[in-house]
């Protein structure tokens, strides 16, 4: 799972842009299925809650806050996730890189949900060398977590020089050498695993390997911007000091190019293990690339939006599947059957003869799995989805070819270019405070069709009012059904830490509107 993927930050989809190079990325789709209409929900908790837990963000999770400031976001701890469904099969489960599904309890991370192993991050994004954690609390911290506590016994211990990703890099292939020669020590030859490596990249912070030149990362591309200078402090070691030369398409295409080289060696890897033939690789983004310019240069040409807006740049995910286990029948095609992030939870259950449904937390009064068991579609054995809408929020539904959008909050309601962003780019507040505008009538919306217009350039509400009544209806009626989780964690923190707390908050960041946590949980 790429964090903060666009979908034209890569080769196979804007193939108009010589700059974007993803070799690894592009082998992988040409010898597998292009999911092309693969939603995620447009910000990282969401979906992330979502792929565990296998349900929609809105019968989970669609807070996307961190769980260091607010312990209700994530996924419930009676949920039962993904990672113990595959153990039930006798799978050997593990995660590597971004969590960013709730940690507010012991209950909620990866070792209490499944997972046999763990090495990341818990929260929403960290120093690529420092490992310090993002979020507005009182003092630093670094987030490097290993199975039940810190990776380190001391912040001294931390090393700062190396990039993180790399890092994370080495754990994924050290565990598929491990899988390796313990099917090769089993009595039958079998040894399954699961393997979720969470990649930060190109998430901000902006920043690059030291070597990132020296690998043919990194190039200085022409009409490039240096918006991204406002929130970064450093690339990599010896780039610019002058921050008005900083190339910041340049640089989030490196990070890719990073990517798409791990992506490569993990392949490698695979086959050098006699692993490939019997191994299922999914590949997606969390969300679509961001457009915040002053953290980082995202684009999802040739789509409408970015992350955080639920137009099809920030929520059709750049997803695909390949390796040796998908039918030779089934490579080099493009899939348009709709598919959310929470159908793999399904599709994997039933694909391994284990029962999907979450008994446990449906008896906890918690909504069941929305999922369906795509891998029919996958296969090729049906050549129809059986997943026919998808609620998105509670201003977005997606029905067959039909997309509708109500009310006017959806913001970043711009197209980018092939090249984007360059010296002409607007700024991000001028992107951000781009609006759709759908409530011109009332108990109405916007429709596009998003099969045969996945740009969402025609508006065709007044051409098939039926079409948008009798969609804003089913949406109207599936509000009824959504479902916020009530867990607060385990209240630690002292009599006085608010009035502490408040001192070190910006007065103008009005989203923590009642500071009660930062690590008191």
């Amino acid at each position: 799972m790429a964090d903060d993927l666009g979908w034209g930050n890569v080769g196979y989809h804007n193939k108009e842009n010589d700059e974007v190079k993803t070799p690894n990325i592009d082998y992988l789709v040409k010898h597998g299925l292009q999911l092309n209409r693969h939603y995620v929900d447009a910000e990282c908790s969401p979906t992330r809650t979502s792929f565990q837990s296998g349900r929609l963000p809105v019968h989970g999770n669609t807070n996307n806050n961190d769980g260091i400031t607010d312990p209700t976001m994530g996924v419930h701890p009676e949920m039962t996730c993904i990672a113990s469904k595959l153990k039930e099969a006798g799978y050997s489960t593990h995660m590597v890189g971004k969590w960013d599904a709730g940690f507010a309890s012991y209950k909620q991370i990866p070792i209490s949900k499944g997972y046999d192993t763990s090495y990341g991050y818990l929260g929403k994004s960290i120093s690529y060398y420092t490992k310090m954690g993002d979020s507005v609390c009182s003092q630093s911290y670094i987030d490097i977590w290993e199975n039940d506590g810190p990776a380190k016994d001391a912040v001294t211990d931390v090393d700062l020089d190396e990039y993180s990703e790399y890092t994370f890099a080495k754990k994924v292939l050290t565990k598929i050498d491990e899988m390796a020669e313990q099917r090769d020590n089993s009595e039958d030859n079998s040894y399954p695993f699961f393997m979720f490596y969470a990649s930060h990249l190109p998430h901000y912070p902006a920043q690059l390997p030291e070597d990132c030149v020296e690998l043919g990362f990194y190039t200085d591309f022409k009409n490039d911007e240096s918006q991204c200078s406002a929130e970064n402090d450093q690339i990599f070691p010896g780039y610019y000091e002058n921050t008005n030369k900083w190339h910041c398409r340049s640089i989030l295409q490196a990070q890719v190019a990073v990517l798409d080289d791990i992506v490569g060696q993990i392949t490698t890897s695979l086959k050098d293990n006699n692993l490939w033939e019997n191994t299922l690789l999914i590949f997606t983004s969390d969300n679509g690339g961001s457009l915040e310019l002053d953290e980082t240069a995202g684009n999802n040409h040739p789509l409408r939006g970015g992350k955080a807006s639920f137009l099809e740049g920030g929520i059709r995910g750049a997803a695909f599947v390949s390796g040796g286990y998908l039918p030779e029948a089934r490579r080099n095609q493009i899939e348009n059957g709709l598919m959310h992030i929470s159908d793999w939870y399904v599709t994997f259950s039933e694909m391994l003869g284990v029962e999907a449904t979450d008994t446990n937390a449906v008896d906890m009064g918690i909504p069941d799995v929305d999922g369906y068991n795509m891998w029919p579609l996958i296969a090729g054995d049906v050549d129809e989805s059986p997943r026919y809408d998808l609620v998105m929020n509670k201003n977005t539904y997606i029905q067959g070819e039909y997309k509708l959008i109500i009310g006017s909050s959806t913001k970043y309601a711009i197209w980018q270019s092939a090249i984007f962003p360059n010296s002409s780019s607007p700024t991000q507040a001028e992107l951000e405070e781009t609006y759709l505008v759908c409530d011109t009538k009332k108990n109405w919306g916007c429709l596009f069709n998003v099969l045969e217009d996945p740009g969402e350039h025609e508006n065709i509400a007044d051409d098939y009012p039926e079409i948008t009544q009798a969609m804003y209806d089913a949406l109207q009626e599936a509000k009824t059904t959504f479902w916020e989780s009530d867990f607060y964690g385990n209240d630690a923190c002292p009599d006085s830490f608010d009035e502490v707390a408040q001192d070190y908050v910006d007065s103008d960041l009005t989203i923590y509107t009642d500071l009660d946590a930062c690590g008191c949980w």
